[in-house]
């Protein structure tokens, strides 16, 4: 879908599958941060996930180009951290204000990072509820999301524990003050394996 911001004229285009079914959505123009109101074309009939939610509102969306990452903290001093770590990067940051605006984004944004602090919002990383949308989606839309789980059991760049909890890596919340460096190395530690494993499905014939 095609649609134009009557603020500033900007055009921007829209995934007819990220628009929620008979329902009218609010997104906010990346260029003049105007609100844009978009009503569903037809109805469509679509597999719920387990903590869908009655009306979508104020979806993220990003210029063609941007590069989308969602923070799902609640603590206010290590969120911070994470976002300007993430914007240092170059990313476009989302902030997840708790569990149902958290699903609402995940569901309808595909974003390039996600960094969740394991007890967001439940006491342990097997309650997380953007983790367990996440965990659920097709590998070849997951693969493409790096995900980032804060810790404090484990230690940073655990990458046993990061592969059995089925996430991309996990930082240690002792390791704060280095987010950007971290995040950084974890970012392309992911794009040389997909790298190398895009390459080994080329030399099979599957890609």
């Amino acid at each position: 879908m095609e649609i134009t911001c009557q603020n500033c004229n900007t055009r921007l285009k829209i995934p007819d599958d990220k628009i929620p079914p008979d329902r009218p959505v609010s997104l906010t123009c990346p260029k003049c941060q105007g609100k844009i109101s978009i009503q569903p074309k037809s109805r469509r009939e679509t597999e719920e996930p387990s903590f869908s939610l009655d009306y979508v509102k104020d979806l993220d969306f990003f210029e063609e180009g941007a590069k989308p990452a969602l923070v799902c903290v609640l603590y206010p001093a290590t969120r911070d951290k994470a976002v300007t770590a993430l914007e240092e990067l170059g990313y476009k940051v989302s902030r997840a204000k708790d569990p149902l605006d958290a699903a609402n984004k995940v569901r309808f944004t595909q974003y390039e990072v996600v960094l969740t602090d394991e007890t967001f919002p439940s006491a342990s990383m097997e309650d997380n509820p953007v983790l367990d949308y996440l965990v659920d989606l097709p590998m070849a839309i997951r693969r493409k999301i790096v995900v980032i789980v804060l810790v404090d059991k484990y230690r940073t760049f655990d990458n046993m524990a990061a592969f059995v909890k089925s996430v991309n890596a996990l930082i240690n919340n002792r390791d704060s003050q280095n987010f950007k460096p971290i995040i950084e190395k974890i970012v392309a530690d992911n794009i040389r394996f997909y790298k190398v494993y895009r390459e080994c499905l080329r030399e099979l014939g599957k890609n």
